[in-house]
């Protein structure tokens, strides 16, 4: 049996990933993420000659002290990410490859087994290293 297009791996109640396979491909919009989710990923697989109409998004009040969340779209390479848990625990470790996507909700750590080409999305605005990351517990990385 083939592995799910779209995986959610979770501690409980806490969904720590979502990966989103490039073997995705049923037509039409689909957005696996909640949609309480303050970073939303949309998929669409749709055929040549549609059209989606012009618009703009409307600004929502009172997004203020969301949590983080990181986006990554493999298009080459291979890369290992380690996933922690709430209390910076390694849960689980997951591979993802080329056409492969990941959306990382909680601390993870993430290691290069290939070259990579990544597109990576998150909240900004980007400030420094130093200033946009700490280190888990016991780890000075």
């Amino acid at each position: 049996m083939a592995a799910p297009a779209t995986e959610f791996i979770r501690d409980g109640e806490d969904i720590l990933a979502i990966v989103i396979r490039s073997t995705l491909n049923e037509p039409g919009l689909h957005f696996p993420t909640p949609k309480e989710y303050n970073l939303q990923v949309g998929v669409h697989i749709r055929p040549a000659g549609e059209v989606i109409s012009p618009h703009i998004h409307k600004k929502i009040e009172g997004l203020v002290d969301l949590p983080i969340q990181e986006f990554l779209y493999v298009e080459e390479g291979r890369l290992k990410v380690d996933l922690y848990d709430r209390n910076e625990d390694l849960f689980t470790t997951v591979e993802v490859g080329p056409g492969d996507s990941i959306l990382l909700l909680m601390g993870h750590q993430i290691e290069l087994l290939e070259d990579v080409k990544i597109i990576e999305v998150k909240q900004g605005p980007y400030q420094t290293r130093e200033m946009d990351k700490r280190p888990l517990k016991g780890n000075s990385g």
